[in-house]
């Protein structure tokens, strides 16, 4: 394991390389050249075409990926390029990511007796709901999903392979269609 000048020195060193750069370059690159030909075939088939992402913002949301996880901020970066897609306050939501899912059930009896506090009635449940809901716009399963239950790992995996996965499943779906 690295102290903690040894990574500092070394995250200087590969945002300061080209390596970062050329190494995510190759990644966009084939990434969209995939998506673009995928969504062409699609479209040739009469289905609706994959979402095509711009080289140089996917390459740039992989570097920021590998620097985030390098630094140790894989929260933050959680929180601005996916939390910030799915909830409204998201700087706000990921405070909650650092929760122990065992803890779950208290936090949501937490919210439900500032509410009581104020008159409310309900459940833990269905006033938890109600603050989540109010605070993030989600529902009290999505905010379960995506914040309670999240894990670096499959941030990692989901930001990494998500586009090859999304290009496997339309593939399937180009050939259920021509099957028919």
């Amino acid at each position: 394991m690295f102290n903690a000048s040894k990574q500092k020195l070394m995250e200087s060193a590969i945002k300061d390389s080209d390596a970062l750069d050329h190494v995510t370059n190759i990644i966009s690159g084939l990434e969209c050249e995939l998506l673009q030909e995928v969504a062409d075939l699609q479209d040739a088939v009469g289905l609706d075409p994959i979402d095509v992402p711009n080289p140089q913002a996917r390459q740039e949301a992989l570097a920021s990926l590998v620097i985030a996880q390098m630094s140790g901020d894989l929260e933050g970066w959680y929180a601005e390029h996916v939390l910030a897609e799915h909830v409204e306050n998201p700087q706000d939501a990921a405070a909650y990511l650092a929760l122990d899912p065992e803890d779950w059930p208290d936090q949501k009896e937490t919210w439900a007796e500032m509410y009581r506090e104020q008159g409310a009635d309900g459940s833990a449940d269905s006033l938890a709901e109600h603050h989540v809901n109010q605070q993030f716009g989600v529902s009290l399963a999505e905010f379960r999903r995506q914040i309670v239950e999240w894990e670096p790992a499959g941030v990692m995996q989901h930001a990494m392979a998500g586009n090859h996965r999304a290009a496997m499943q339309a593939i399937r779906e180009v050939r259920e269609e021509v099957a028919e």
